[in-house]
């Protein structure tokens, strides 16, 4: 599993949105955005792995805008947050125990600078 596959990007998003809702911080989608500390990906790459986390019901609010004339973009409401379906998700489905084996301690250790632990 490569670090761009997309259940290691799912996998760090819902991690991150987890582990912030857990500690009571509120999540910033700098974060977690296509081009951030934790991963640098193509922008529409990120987009539809976000649209799959969305439309599975795993995150909330965070929004698909869709203008006319132009491609559709992301959203981020003032409170990102993963759902109990996302928490299942993350921590029942075997691709993710995967991504979470691939990513080891290292990814951890930014998560928690991220969130501010460190």
């Amino acid at each position: 599993m490569a670090k761009d596959d997309m259940f290691v990007i799912m996998y760090k998003i819902l991690a991150y949105l987890y582990e912030c809702m857990k500690l009571g911080k509120k999540a910033n989608p700098e974060n977690i955005s296509w081009d951030s500390e934790m991963f640098s990906i193509p922008e529409e790459y990120w987009k539809k792995i976000l649209v799959e986390l969305i439309e599975n019901g795993y995150i909330k609010d965070v929004y698909v805008v869709n203008s006319i004339g132009s491609r559709s973009g992301i959203k981020f409401g003032t409170d990102p947050s993963v759902t109990m379906a996302g928490v299942q998700f993350l921590e029942e489905n075997s691709m993710m125990a995967k991504a979470k084996s691939v990513l080891g301690s290292s990814f951890q250790t930014v998560l928690s600078r991220l969130i501010g632990l460190l």
